[in-house]
């Protein structure tokens, strides 16, 4: 991340003030987020685990260590260096459960969230068992790292205040590449687009992403 910091901080002393969407957009190049997942799609190849877990303990005792290689790898972190491993254990499982789940209002317990099907195919072994509950954990941090460096770039390049910029990179990225965006849709006014910036950026960089994954296809 600091490497990170640092270019971004040249793209905007290069250009001032003055940023453009353009500027906005070649930090989020879909080579950029091909860098991302290749580190962390190599961290997975490295990691070994069994297609069958004994119990819920097991289970836990493999996204513990698996999350342990995560910081390892992007930290420099030893988990089981640390003085309370029940903590960092039930830590693991909780940064698991917060990105490998989505909100479910009909669950009222663990934040509506809960990771029951993953730790019963893991204990049986059905769908793949434990190694696609790894490779479906290695999805999430793909994900996880591709929108932190999304917010990164805003957060650097443009102020949270400042409108002002926001309303002219809208007009930017409608005026060129309203067509790719809003696909088979009717064209927003660029005052929506201004006061939900990052969620279309977003939007139209991943859409590139896999448009370009499919012509590689």
């Amino acid at each position: 991340m600091p490497e990170q910091s640092r270019a971004l901080r040249q793209v905007k002393d290069e250009r001032g003030q003055r940023i453009g969407i353009d500027d906005i957009l070649e930090c989020l190049t879909p080579e950029v987020f091909d860098e991302i997942e290749a580190k962390l799609r190599r961290m997975r190849e490295a990691f070994h685990c069994e297609l069958i877990v004994s119990d819920f303990e097991g289970f836990k005792d493999v996204i513990f260590e698996y999350h342990n290689l995560y910081h390892k790898t992007f930290y420099n972190a030893d988990l089981k260096s640390l003085p309370d491993q029940a903590f960092a254990r039930n830590e693991a499982y909780e940064f698991a459960l917060r990105n490998m789940t989505k909100y479910n209002p009909s669950l009222q317990r663990r934040h509506a969230r809960d990771l029951h099907e993953q730790e019963r195919n893991a204990i049986t072994g059905r769908n793949g068992g434990m190694i696609s509950v790894i490779d479906e954990f290695t999805d999430a941090l793909v994900q996880l790292h591709i929108t932190t460096r999304i917010e990164l770039v805003f957060f650097d390049l443009i102020p949270p205040s400042d409108y002002d910029t926001r309303f002219r990179l809208a007009d930017e990225l409608l005026q060129k590449y309203g067509t790719i965006l809003f696909r088979d849709k009717e064209l927003v006014h660029h005052a929506i687009i201004a006061m939900n910036l990052q969620e279309f950026v977003t939007s139209f960089v991943m859409t590139l992403r896999d448009l370009r994954r499919s012509w590689q296809h």
